[in-house]
């Protein structure tokens, strides 16, 4: 994570409790950095993202948006989704997995070679007051 571009440790801006030290506010999600870790793909930092107001809810943008204002547009993250005997899923966090600069995942959407790629444009998200499901 770049440490250094974080929100600093002022009071929650929705339940105005303070924000225990090591935790940055972004937006309405407090987020843990967990570390660096070494795995046979190589170097991940290990984030835990977590609503201010403690609800389950799961916007796979809001975690794309914080991914990209942490650590930036190209740098790849996963999340994981354990087999069920290693759940643990008592505080609605979700945790994120972000590769070190330059890295690639050994796997992904698009075919491996490029010369077989299409041009790929992102859709932009509708605004819309109901939240996605």
């Amino acid at each position: 994570m770049n440490r250094d571009e974080g929100r600093s440790n002022d009071d929650s801006p929705m339940t105005g409790m303070k924000v225990p030290p090591g935790v940055e506010t972004h937006g309405d999600y407090h987020v843990v950095d967990r570390g660096d870790h070494e795995t046979s793909w190589g170097r991940f930092t290990h984030i835990e993202v977590h609503r201010i107001d403690d609800s389950p809810t799961h916007d796979w943008y809001d975690l794309f948006e914080l991914k990209n204002e942490l650590f930036g547009e190209d740098r790849a993250a996963l999340e994981v989704y354990p087999p069920a005997e290693r759940l643990v899923d008592d505080t609605n966090s979700y945790h994120l997995w972000v590769l070190e600069e330059g890295a690639t995942l050994p796997f992904g959407i698009h075919d491996h070679d490029d010369t077989n790629r299409g041009t790929v444009v992102p859709r932009e998200r509708p605004d819309t007051d109901e939240p996605d499901r």
